[in-house]
């Protein structure tokens, strides 16, 4: 730690005090005592926050205190830091500007014990605790209010009750309901649940799938990967209502705009349809932090 002049404790602005409970400070390279309480030299001791300044990277110097805040004013990376002392504990307080979304990666000394997404709403805050264990190691923890792996960070749902039909052996997009969730973290999972009326006047088989459109990026039918997709009914139906789930794992960045919407298929070219004007189909997508 940087060496503290009596000067520049914040502690010792007053005049001296006359109990007999005092320590006395000499400050011999400004010729100057002070009597000082316990609690005083406490508060006087310990510096108060060290306010790093913001920028595409941000250098921390662990010899100026054990709490660092930054308010991020876009993507940065949080550098290694400089004068680490095995043992210490340092917190970072991160705050997102007032657009919010901004991410912060990592050097390579920081190892963190699992999450390591800031909270990417405006104004919100994350706090990583780091203990040096090593001179290129600093075990870290993150507190961002959105919990561990498979938490649900949110939940959109839609209802509507349209009708959709098809006899063409391919994929038809079932435009409503429709599911848009804006993604709060990178590389989340999306579990998707959907409860829809269906009936079809042959035997062969209608089938039943998920599509994926994300905003600025790709379309995808059948997002299950499987010919036959995530449902299957294969003889001929009337008013029946059917549930399908799939778990997504779309590669994106925090902020992200995807909305889930239903595929249907028709075997053999009987016509096939999902919705119905006086029932309610449904689409919920939940996202799980990774």
């Amino acid at each position: 730690m940087a060496n503290t002049k009596i000067s520049e404790l914040t502690a010792l602005l007053g005049a001296d005090l006359a109990s007999a409970d005092l320590f006395v400070l000499a400050d011999t390279s400004a010729v100057q005592t002070k009597n000082i309480t316990k609690d005083e030299l406490i508060i006087g001791l310990t510096k108060g926050a060290n306010a790093l300044a913001d920028g595409a990277n941000i250098a921390t110097d662990l010899a100026l205190g054990s709490v660092h805040t930054v308010t991020l004013g876009g993507n940065r990376t949080l550098d290694n830091p400089t004068n680490k002392t095995i043992g210490q504990t340092h917190y970072w307080i991160i705050t997102q500007d007032g657009t919010g979304g901004r991410t912060l990666a990592f050097g390579t000394d920081y190892d963190f014990d699992g999450f390591t997404e800031i909270n990417p709403t405006a104004a919100a805050i994350t706090i990583i605790q780091g203990v040096v264990i090593a001179s290129d190691s600093i075990r870290c923890s993150m507190f961002n209010g959105f919990g561990g792996s498979g938490t649900v960070l949110q939940a959109v749902s839609n209802t509507a009750d349209d009708q959709y039909s098809t006899a063409a052996a391919a994929w038809l997009e079932v435009t409503t309901p429709a599911a848009a969730i804006i993604t709060k973290v990178a590389n989340s999972t999306i579990l998707l649940i959907a409860s829809f009326y269906v009936d079809h006047d042959g035997a062969n088989a209608a089938y039943y799938d998920f599509r994926r459109e994300i905003s600025g990026g790709a379309s995808t039918d059948n997002i299950s990967g499987e010919s036959q997709g995530t449902g299957k009914d294969g003889t001929a139906l009337t008013s029946l209502v059917r549930t399908m789930t799939f778990l997504d794992s779309p590669a994106q960045v925090a902020g992200t705009t995807i909305t889930y919407k239903m595929n249907l298929w028709s075997a053999a070219g009987s016509t096939k349809r999902v919705g119905f004007s006086a029932q309610a189909s449904t689409i919920t997508a939940f996202e799980l932090a990774p």
